[in-house]
């Protein structure tokens, strides 16, 4: 139930505000939206065409996965490098420490959403903000659709900014929320 709103959510301020802090992720993402939406609505085939907003959506929750652990138990006896897991262990998954180590991210505490414009040059399973396998979300599609529609519409209408002096910091909850909220400047486009 919580994942229906409070993940989503918590991914969108992320998002928005990874976006504040960088004009060129916003101006691209600005242009996209232009080119593809115009002054009309999104519908789910103009989504398909924003392509570096779904990118900038997808780092953003590299760098800040709502679901920041995940676990899974162990159905049987396993060794991984050398440490023995007994059957029925909790293993603990952290995306949060998964998405920025540097084995698999270069810069990882850069946004860099031109990573995800290549997929296939991504490390398997180095990312999984919705979980992976048979266990993965199955809302991840409607989520997905659901900021990009919402970061598309916002940055459309507006120039949003932050002020850089405010120390934002991560806490886990039931999911990665900004501590103390966040407050983003909105400025209507012209």
């Amino acid at each position: 139930m919580n994942a229906g709103h409070e993940t989503t959510s918590n991914s969108i301020i992320w998002a928005l505000y990874l976006i504040s802090q960088d004009k060129e992720v916003q101006d691209k993402i600005y242009q996209e939206v232009k080119d593809v939406l115009g002054n009309k609505q999104p519908t789910f085939e103009a989504l398909a065409n924003l392509n570096y907003t779904l990118a900038a959506i997808k780092e953003s929750m590299r760098i800040y996965p709502a679901t920041y652990t995940t676990s899974r138990i162990s159905n049987q006896e396993d060794e991984i490098d050398g440490y023995f897991i007994p059957k029925n262990a909790i293993i603990n998954l952290p995306s949060y420490v998964t998405h920025r180590h540097t084995d698999f991210w270069e810069e990882p505490l850069s946004f860099k959403p031109e990573r995800f414009l290549e997929p296939e040059k991504l490390v398997k399973f180095a990312y999984f903000p919705f979980g992976t396998g048979p266990h993965q979300c199955i809302g991840q599609l409607f989520a997905l659709t659901e900021m990009q529609i919402i970061i598309a519409m916002i940055i459309n209408k507006f120039e949003i900014t932050f002020d850089s002096s405010v120390k934002v910091e991560p806490v886990a909850l039931i999911s990665l929320r900004p501590k103390n909220g966040l407050s983003l400047n909105l400025k209507k486009r012209v």
